[in-house]
């Protein structure tokens, strides 16, 4: 007999997830903003730029180990 997997993680109620927030996405499936995003217009040239805090996936279950990897990667990126 096989053990049934875990329920994969979810946001809060309040469409959170380790201290980011989740929401649907216009252009993508669904998009997540970490805690300490930041956003500056460097000119012309270059536009916005990000600190890389704002992911993006296809589905919820994507999204959150994008997070998870994330995370992993810059362990200050959460709340």
């Amino acid at each position: 007999m096989t053990e049934p997997l875990n329920p994969p993680p979810h946001p809060t109620s309040d469409g959170n997830y380790r201290g980011w927030h989740i929401s649907p996405s216009f252009f993508f499936g669904w998009e997540a903003t970490g805690p300490g995003f930041d956003a500056s217009w460097e000119g012309e040239e270059d536009g916005w730029v990000t600190n890389g805090q704002n992911l993006h996936a296809n589905t919820l279950a994507d999204l959150i180990l994008e997070i998870d990897a994330y995370i992993e990667e810059h362990p200050d990126a959460q709340a």
